[in-house]
């Protein structure tokens, strides 16, 4: 997508930008915020008619159960508040977790804590006792800095990555690398630019087990973006991503032997290309979705990139786009796709689709109504991870739309995935949740699995940089367990031939029975049961299991005598049968 807007233009967009953003079925300018200095068109306005203040009272941890996932949320700390809220124009690498430790964890956050943004800067936080609280470690860079990536050593140091003028104009990248775990003590890394005018910013970072660098950036303003790598100290020089869209719209990622880097194409498209020496030459770019000119569909900011092994896994968002104009159309429908080179045919499966946003979004930050989604794996490479934006039909008086952060997580690499999870806004007062980052790698404690997402919490939806109303910012962090059911257990480790579903025993029975069924392959299985009216009163299994044959227990301690009903789903298989509970 061609959007070549210089710093002095996109200010006067913004200003403006109610002017061609009240449709939400026209198409909007693209728009690429690389280093705002402020985005309200006077001094800081009160918001209800009072000025909004950092109390600095931490928000109150919540947790929450959908059958076998259970996740607690909570502010990482009052010093991650900010004004500047426009985390990222793609995706976000805030979080990375130490594999050998898993109780410590790394997180960095963009921070401005004045209405003209001009403290902006990264600011670091670690912990030690898996994110029950964190300790913030002061800013990461001597001058004003910004978009940040995170990635970490092999002896867990942890890697900052922003642009700034730490090393003089322009701005550009700069690598961060802390002195020991937690320290919070830096030592500068500068790869320099090859245009003395315009530098390379927004990165994306991962460090290689053999602690190498692999790093992505793009020129403000351009289409063009670039990949670099790190030694520490030393650097391989800038190379040119063929096609590579900039603003974020790429990630890298380093598996057992290959390195990747996916991103989005000139044409609406993505692709990925790999280097099996280290980032020294590249093969060709491989294909993972092309822009469609039938019904538009294409790319738009939305990629993120991890390995299983050396298999490459990817998030995309779509949606309505024009490569040619520039523009996006957010009133048109979106989704967040999954692709695997050896999943599905190497065919996009869809992770969650979504009608357009049904506000008029006047601060133009460039979301879909389905976006933005991060990708991650188990520390045990059997668990898939994807968090996502998808927007809710509350809208502020402004009319900017309010969004969530969903989940999902397959336990196969890829080829079946658990129900849609939503994470926020389950109950208390509504925000506004943006920007998941979700740690590359994470944790396993037999049979729970675990996944770390930091995201972004806000009162007012619309970011302040754009010109929406002011308030502080949240950094939170959430924790995800997924518990296997206890109450199944496998009865013998024999593949069946077919789906089964056979009769509990005993029955009649008080008030205890079996359930017995059997898959032929690994399936996402719902066992339901129902009252004699055909009401679902409880359900016993909701979750991805693999095939096999398997007994499941139920106690009806808590109903009344009479006819139930049990069902199993499956796959496109479905069967039910009765049962008779006597007292």
């Amino acid at each position: 997508m061609c959007f070549r807007i210089s710093k002095i233009f996109f200010i006067i967009i913004i200003l403006n930008s109610a002017s061609f953003s009240n449709d939400r079925n026209k198409p909007v300018k693209i728009i690429t915020n690389g280093d705002a200095l402020i985005g309200d068109t006077g001094p800081l306005v009160k918001c209800d008619g009072v000025v909004q203040v950092n109390d600095r009272i931490p928000t109150p941890p919540m947790t929450f159960s959908v059958d076998a996932v259970t996740w607690t949320i909570t502010e990482v700390s009052p010093d991650a508040r900010t004004l500047y809220d426009l985390q990222s124009n793609g995706v976000v690498r805030y979080i990375v977790q130490n594999s050998a430790n898993p109780s410590q964890m790394h997180a960095v956050f963009m921070v401005a804590t004045d209405e003209t943004f001009g403290n902006r800067n990264v600011r670091y936080f670690y912990t030690t006792n898996g994110g029950v609280s964190w300790d913030y470690l002061l800013e990461v860079n001597p001058t004003r800095s910004g978009f940040p990536c995170l990635t970490i050593t092999n002896d867990n140091r942890a890697v900052v990555l922003s642009h700034n003028n730490d090393a003089g104009a322009p701005t550009r990248i700069s690598i961060m690398v802390d002195a020991a775990p937690g320290a919070g003590t830096w030592t500068p890394f500068n790869p320099g630019s090859p245009d003395p005018s315009l530098g390379i910013i927004w990165p994306s970072a991962f460090c290689s087990s053999n602690n190498k660098v692999l790093f992505a950036g793009s020129k403000n303003g351009q289409d063009s973006a670039f990949r670099n790598v790190c030694s520490l100290p030393g650097f391989l020089g800038w190379q040119l991503i063929p096609e590579c869209e900039n603003a974020n719209g790429y990630s890298v990622a380093c598996g057992t032997t290959k390195w990747g880097i996916a991103y989005n194409t000139f044409s609406g498209g993505a692709k990925l290309i790999e280097s099996t020496n280290q980032g020294v030459t590249w093969g060709a770019p491989i294909t993972i979705v092309n822009w469609n000119p039938l019904d538009s569909i294409g790319t738009l900011r939305s990629i993120d990139l991890t390995y299983q092994g050396d298999n490459p896994m990817v998030t995309i968002g779509l949606g309505h786009v024009d490569p040619v104009g520039g523009t996006f159309v957010p009133g048109a429908w979106s989704k967040q796709c999954f692709w695997s080179p050896n999943i599905n045919g190497g065919n996009l499966i869809t992770i969650d689709s979504a009608a357009g946003v049904n506000g008029s979004n006047p601060q133009n930050d460039v979301l879909f109504s389905v976006c933005r989604g991060v990708i991650g794996r188990s520390a045990t490479n059997d668990y898939i991870y994807i968090a996502y934006n998808k927007a809710r039909l509350d809208t502020s008086t402004s009319g900017n739309n309010f969004f969530d952060i969903w989940f999902r997580y397959s336990t196969d690499g890829g080829a079946n995935w658990s129900e849609k999870i939503q994470l926020t806004n389950t109950s208390g007062p509504l925000r506004d949740w943006r920007y998941p980052s979700i740690s590359p790698s994470n944790n396993v404690s037999p049979p729970d699995h675990y996944a770390h997402i930091i995201a972004q919490m806000d009162s007012i939806p619309g970011s302040f940089v754009g010109g929406a109303a002011p308030s502080w910012a949240r950094m939170m962090y959430i924790r995800i367990t997924i518990s296997p059911s206890v109450g199944i257990k496998q009865i013998n480790s024999n593949i069946p031939s077919q789906y089964s579903l056979f009769q509990n025993y005993p029955n009649p029975f008080n008030p205890k029975t079996q359930i017995e069924f059997a898959l032929p392959k690994q399936s996402f299985v719902t066992i339901v049961i129902y009252n004699s009216l055909g009401q679902q009163i409880t359900e016993l299994v909701k979750e991805i299991i693999n095939a096999g044959s398997y007994r499941v227990n139920w106690d009806a301690a808590n109903y009344p005598s009479g006819i139930y009903f049990y069902s199993l789903s499956a796959d496109k298989y479905y069967e039910s049968k009765k049962m008779i509970l006597v007292k």
